[in-house]
């Protein structure tokens, strides 16, 4: 059973972008930020801030945004690619 299983053409790009929130908010924010966070927090910095200040002032914002980028980019020559394969196996 496929829960996302959208009928119309730019689907594919809202359930890329549904994975790129989901691996945003999960391994940027809910993994990485709260390790560094729990492991280096000597000066007893509220996670909030922490938070605000690894992402906007560290960039780390930035460096999610561009990956995303490139993966929203990078799909429809990833399918041109696979389907010149296809083609060619056949």
């Amino acid at each position: 059973m496929n829960c996302f299983n959208f009928k119309f053409k730019l689907a594919v790009y809202l359930k890329l972008g549904l994975v790129c929130i989901l691996t945003f908010l999960l391994c940027t924010v809910g993994i990485n930020t709260t390790a560094f966070w729990i492991i280096y927090n000597t000066r007893k910095v509220p996670y909030t801030a922490y938070l605000i200040t690894r992402l906007f002032v560290q960039g780390q914002i930035w460096n999610s945004v561009l990956n995303y980028a490139m993966l929203f980019v990078a799909y429809p020559i990833i399918i041109k690619i696979k389907e010149t394969i296809k083609k060619n196996k056949s």
